[in-house]
């Protein structure tokens, strides 16, 4: 029988048997979802670029900056409780943090959420850990 995670990989983390898990699978999806809503959510029509709710709630300034980032945090705490290392979490924050904090400066942080997106380099990350241990 193929797995498509190896046998050796102790799955105790998170009470997840990877790649075999209902429950795993349906938190990759909600994260996957969660990510899309935040970064490409909206298409925008003349010029077919995505758009989410974090550029959005970026154009508050400050506050709608930080409710992005309040959100983006449930993708890096869901993360880690699935079990992703502690250096891929923090890569998570760092991309999160660049978005929060270049996203308030005014005007030039707005065109920056649009082009950063910053939940989607995070489900690269979760979903490249969670690759590694696929057989080969």
């Amino acid at each position: 029988m193929s797995d498509y995670y190896n046998d050796d990989f102790s799955a105790s983390y998170g009470g997840y048997d990877y790649g075999r898990s209902k429950s795993f699978q349906r938190d990759l999806n909600e994260l996957r979802r969660l990510a899309e809503l935040l970064d490409e959510a909206v298409k925008i029509p003349v010029i077919g670029y995505r758009v989410g709710l974090d550029a959005l709630l970026g154009l508050v300034p400050v506050i709608g900056d930080f409710s992005g980032f309040a959100i983006s945090s449930y993708i890096i705490f869901k993360a880690h409780n699935m079990g992703v290392p502690r250096e891929k979490v923090s890569r998570m924050v760092f991309n999160s943090l660049v978005d929060v904090f270049v996203g308030s400066i005014p005007v030039v942080g707005d065109i920056f959420d649009v082009f950063w997106k910053s939940n989607k380099r995070n489900m690269k990350i979760v979903e490249r850990h969670f690759a590694s241990y696929s057989a080969t």
